[in-house]
């Protein structure tokens, strides 16, 4: 049970750790997309109000210059809010201004439906990019309610009665002009997805190869270490066979290895241990050599011993006879007187 809920949390940690890399990437390009939209909304909103200045009759342009000026303000945003960490209410400001300045521009440009639509799409593709999918979600729900709302009041005649109508060429250069800023948002969003998935197959392939060498590495040691083990247990059998002259090679140099301290240690070890068997056994078949010879010699003082001891024991008993002998004699002497 214990391994299974440690399982669980290491799998919630992972998950937990490739979410954050995920939100770090959409971070980054978002600081990025922010970074490109305060200068293309600046240059945008710049060129509109001079459209103005150069043609004051059509208020159009102020709006559409005012509206620039708020999307661009928005990308700076981007940087402010994300030192605050509010990243998500800063992406979500930015799309917000930038659908409802695409809405007004529409509007008051009735002739940019089409270029509204790809720049739609381009800002639900950026939701999704930025955002969590259900957030995504949302964001494509409100544009879509937001492009309809757009279509309507565009067709309503609402632009012609606060505005005058364009001339065809400038209505001509205000298409451009939007159609130019529409493509580069778009290449952006291109870019930050083929950018993005290179990044993301780039680490991926990283990953893998660290996981084939980690694997690689992995099987290494552990065909090391069962080759380890089996000449271990080859050394012992030979010293449990007697030959105390045997020594295990663990010469880091030769194996290569150094991860596995421990195994040379026991090496080292079991070579230390054999070699003092090996002298113990030396010093006893020396002092078993000892033993024999004091004890032949021993031996050899007790069998001189012995036999002096007989002599010794036969001259007594010759000398004992010789005693009678005399005594025998004297008795005879003495009754014979």
């Amino acid at each position: 049970m214990v391994e299974v809920i440690a399982h669980l949390e290491d799998a919630a940690r992972n998950e937990a750790a490739i979410d954050q890399q995920v939100w770090e990437r959409a971070r980054q390009f978002g600081l990025n997309l922010g970074r490109f939209i305060l200068i293309a909304g600046g240059i945008m909103a710049c060129a509109s109000l001079l459209l103005w200045l150069a043609a004051p009759a059509y208020g159009q342009f102020l709006v559409m210059s005012i509206a620039l000026g708020g999307v661009a303000l928005s990308g700076h945003l981007i940087d402010v809010l994300d030192q605050r960490g509010q990243m998500t209410l800063a992406f979500w400001i930015m799309l917000a201004t930038i659908i409802a300045a695409i809405g007004i521009i529409v509007i008051i440009v009735p002739g940019t439906l089409i270029v509204a639509g790809i720049s739609f799409l381009v800002v639900i593709l950026l939701g999704f990019m930025l955002l969590t999918p259900s957030q995504g979600a949302w964001l494509l729900g409100l544009g879509v309610i937001a492009y309809g709302v757009q279509i309507l009041l565009s067709r309503s005649g609402l632009a012609e009665r606060w505005f005058p109508a364009l001339d065809p060429t400038v209505a001509q250069i205000t298409d451009l002009l939007l159609a130019i800023g529409v493509l580069f948002a778009a290449g952006l969003v291109v870019r930050g997805i083929v950018v993005g998935q290179t990044a993301f197959f780039r680490q991926v392939l990283v990953t893998r190869q660290a996981l084939e060498q980690r694997a690689a590495a992995e099987r290494r040691e552990r065909e090391y270490l069962q080759s380890t083990v089996n000449r271990y247990l080859d050394y012992l059998t030979e010293v449990g066979d007697g030959d105390l002259a045997a020594r295990l090679d663990v010469d880091e140099a030769a194996t290569g290895e150094t991860t596995f301290r421990p195994l040379i240690a026991l090496g080292e070890q079991l070579n230390r241990t054999t070699e003092s068997l090996q002298v113990m056994g030396v010093r006893m078949k020396e002092v078993a050599t000892g033993v024999a010879s004091a004890s032949a010699e021993i031996l050899a003082a007790t069998t001189q011993q012995m036999a002096s001891t007989t002599e010794q024991e036969a001259a007594v008993t010759e000398t004992m006879a010789t005693v009678d002998e005399v005594m025998a004699t004297v008795t005879q002497t003495a009754q014979r007187a």
